[in-house]
Parts: structure tokens; sequence; C-alpha cells
């Protein structure tokens, strides 16, 4: 795009795609914990947090590429931080809900006073597990850049392409 660029587009544009990428990563999580956990799951979402930002980006206008190119780092990284998040939250309700669901009032006077571990302790527990034969930390600094690169390629894929007039776009009805 040769436009220039208009902060105020970008700024509802940046806006918009950091709360699609909350909400991709939301789904992103109850996927992986209820149905299933892949390695190609951050390649997916980055993808998903791209193609969401492009099509943003076409509905807003009057965004650069390097604005653009940023923007989408912004909201892979914002995703891929709120997956931990959404994880760590699943994780809390699930402790409640054990020992909730208690109707032994011994167990419960037993039980009364514990809490689930805090986040930085839940991530800390995270990083030493194993995801396959990599560490839990290292799938992360694996997982994180797939989810950036992913990101970052099919948005400026789609996004170019869309500029380059190549997407399907709307027309106005005649009639």
């Amino acid at each position: 795009m040769t436009a220039k660029t208009s902060w105020q587009a970008v700024l509802l544009w940046l806006a918009a795609s950091l709360v699609e990428a909350i909400v991709l990563a939301r789904a992103a999580a109850w996927t992986e914990r209820t149905l299933m956990a892949s390695p190609f799951s951050p390649i997916l979402l980055g993808a998903a947090c791209g193609m969401a930002a492009a099509v943003l980006a076409n509905y807003f206008g009057n965004v650069s590429p390097a604005v653009f190119q940023w923007g989408t780092i912004l909201a892979a990284l914002v995703c891929i931080a709120a997956v931990h998040v959404f994880f760590y939250l699943d994780y809390c309700e699930g402790f409640s809900r054990a020992f909730s669901a208690k109707d032994d009032s011994l167990v419960m006077k037993m039980v009364e006073h514990a809490q689930p571990v805090s986040f930085g302790e839940f991530m800390a527990s995270g990083a030493q597990r194993q995801f396959g034969v990599l560490p839990g930390w290292l799938w992360w600094i694996v997982s994180g850049g797939l989810t950036i690169v992913a990101c970052v390629a099919l948005g400026t894929l789609m996004w170019r392409s869309n500029d380059q007039g190549l997407a399907v776009k709307p027309q106005a009805d005649g009639s």
C-alpha cells in the first residue's frame, strides 16, 4: 500500500487485532485442553491470527506494510501470552471444581485452606514438564516462534494479495 497511514485507522486496527488475538487464544487453549494438543497448534494459531489481522487491516484501511508487520508481531505476542493465562485460569477453575464437588465434611475440612499455585509457580512447573523430547521451556520458545512466523507470514501474504486485487472483494449490488 502506498497510501498515507491514518493513525486513527491504525489504532482501531491494532485494538481490534489484539482483541481477536485474545479471542483466538481462548479458543486455542480450550481446543488444546479438551480436544487435542498437536505440534501444529502454534502454526494454526499463528495463521488464524495473521489472517484475521489481514482482514481487519483491509477493513480499517490505510495501514502501511511496516506498521502491519509490527502489529501482527504484537498480536502474535499477545496471543501467545493469553494462551498461557487461559491455561492457568482453566487450572484454577479445575482446582476449585475438584474440591467443591466433595460432599464429605472431613475432606472439606482438610482442604479448606488449599489454594491453587500462583501463576509464576504454574509457569515454572510447565517449564519443567516434557513436551515430547523437548523440555517445556524449549517447546515454549519453538511454539512462540512458530506462532509469530505463521502470523506474520500468512497475514502479510493475505494482506498483500488483497492489496494487489487477488483476493475476493464484495461487489456493490447494482439493483
